[in-house]
């Protein structure tokens, strides 16, 4: 989170102590009470589908990274209302 936000925001600077910080959001979260410590390995399965989109128009689903500007990556599908 810190070497990201060294890298988008002109304006941040890490932490003098960053192990405080993380001891920090550690007792945050262990305070909250939101760990339920019998279900950590609990999964829960669902499925996931695409659904056509109307009659005349399509769907596109696009993703793409970057990392330090030297590497970039890019995909994308385009679907018709029939599946194409």
């Amino acid at each position: 989170m810190w070497r990201n936000k060294e890298e988008h925001c002109t304006d941040f600077e890490r932490p003098q102590q960053p192990w405080k910080q993380v001891i920090n959001y550690a007792m945050r979260y262990m305070a909250a009470g939101y760990v339920n410590h019998d279900d950590v390995n609990a999964k829960q399965q669902f499925m996931v589908s695409w659904t056509l989109p109307l009659s005349g128009w399509v769907k596109i689903n696009s993703d793409g990274v970057c990392q330090g500007g030297l590497r970039v990556g890019c995909g994308g599908l385009i679907r018709g209302d029939a599946g194409e």
